[in-house]
């Protein structure tokens, strides 16, 4: 995604214009995060999580996908305040970021939404829902991702994953319509996700 922003010139302008992103988020994640303090080590990861704090109580117009995705990150490995993971906070930052419309953002509730759903968990805001319901607002979000950068190789590693899974856990009506539109079969997705160079894409399309 940064790659897409800041290397390749000559679609910069078009890449932009698809999202709610404009270059003043990207020049302040630079100019705020990357040039100060990294996004890495200790204190970037504190310039991180203040400044996606101060643009949530701030409004809208201080918000910024960039920060607040790596906030999202931050949380949901457990390198925050309290050095352990949580999810609550971090699909939080996910889904401010995914207003828009960042593809990693997308891919990542997509992504966590799935992971909990398999183990029969949930989020605090989808704990109502039945199991089905879950999986499909799972991919929703990964359906998004790609939509907005058809070359995340980590979503069709994803959608590679829960086309696998049985009728039982995904019915077939779901894979029809969020799944089978990005390839028909986990080796063809697999396939996808090693071409735009997802690690596990390339596991996953060796062993299958």
């Amino acid at each position: 995604f940064l790659k897409k922003c800041v290397c390749e010139r000559d679609s910069l302008n078009l890449f932009i214009n698809k999202k709610a992103i404009n270059r003043n988020h990207l020049k302040e994640y630079i100019k705020e995060v990357v040039w100060k303090d990294g996004i890495s080590g200790k204190a970037g990861i504190r310039r991180i999580l203040y400044m996606a704090q101060k643009s949530l109580s701030e409004g809208p117009d201080k918000k910024n996908p960039f920060i607040l995705y790596e906030a999202g990150e931050i949380e949901y490995y457990g390198r925050g305040i309290s050095h352990k993971p949580n999810y609550e906070k971090a699909y939080l930052y996910y889904k401010e970021a995914a207003e828009f419309h960042h593809p990693l953002a997308l891919w990542s509730m997509g992504y966590m939404v799935m992971e909990l759903t398999d183990k029969t968990e949930a989020l605090e805001e989808h704990k109502l829902y039945s199991k089905e319901e879950r999986y499909e607002i799972a991919l929703n979000f990964l359906d998004g991702c790609l939509e907005q950068d058809p070359e995340c190789g980590a979503a069709y590693n994803s959608l590679g994953n829960a086309c696998k899974k049985s009728n039982n856990d995904i019915p077939e009506w779901l894979k029809k319509k969020y799944i089978y539109k990005w390839g028909t079969s986990p080796l063809e997705l697999f396939k996808k996700s090693k071409e735009f160079g997802n690690v596990y894409g390339m596991i996953s399309s060796s062993l299958s």
